[in-house]
């Protein structure tokens, strides 16, 4: 008599696989979405951020004390005391700001930021926020522009991924060759020494 044996088939998993699955899932999902984050998260995120104390020497030779922060896109730099200033690059010296009339940029108030402080001038002042994102961006742009990174980074993904690129990312388009080109002479070459003798 043959003897018939059955085996059980555990369709579960043990209490060890489980939890290394479930640790491989949630370690993929964290991954993907710091992958997805670092893509789409905006440019201005990915400059380099500043916030320090810098030292500057006025052109009368008082050395002033600014507290800066920002990015190399938008920056505000104020005294010790919180009155926002403005480098003048023709005087090469910080005059104490105020807003402009239409609120989208600072201007000088003709007051160097080591003397007395203007009446009427209110400490922290700022542009309007939608100034300042416009004024950003088209720093960015500019610098972008000046830099080449966007069109080196689209030659770069269509070298990559084999997208082809738009004719201003390009420059001049070449033609391709009238005749097709198959192999080079040196191919031949290699062929023809590795050939057996008949």
């Amino acid at each position: 008599m043959h003897r018939q044996v059955k085996t059980v088939k555990t369709t579960g998993f043990n209490l060890h696989e489980r939890q290394s699955r479930r640790c491989m899932f949630f370690g993929s999902v964290f991954i993907l979405a710091l992958t997805l984050y670092l893509l789409f998260s905006p440019i201005c995120l990915w400059a380099a951020p500043f916030a320090k104390y810098f030292q500057f020497t006025q052109p009368d030779g008082v050395q002033l004390t600014l507290w800066g922060e920002g990015d190399e896109f938008h920056a505000v730099f104020e005294t010790t005391t919180g009155y926002t200033v403005v480098f003048d690059p023709i005087q090469k010296a910080y005059f104490y700001a105020q807003r402009a009339a239409d609120g989208k940029s600072l201007i000088s108030s003709g007051v160097l930021a080591h003397n007395t402080v203007p009446p009427g001038l209110t400490q922290h002042t700022r542009m309007d926020h939608d100034a300042v994102i416009a004024a950003a961006r088209a720093r960015q742009k500019q610098w972008d522009d000046e830099m080449g990174l966007s069109k080196r980074w689209s030659r770069l993904k269509s070298r990559t991924l084999g997208t082809p690129l738009a004719p201003d990312e390009v420059g001049a388009l070449l033609a391709p060759p009238e005749t097709t080109t198959i192999g080079s002479l040196r191919r031949q070459e290699r062929r023809q020494s590795v050939r057996r003798p008949d």
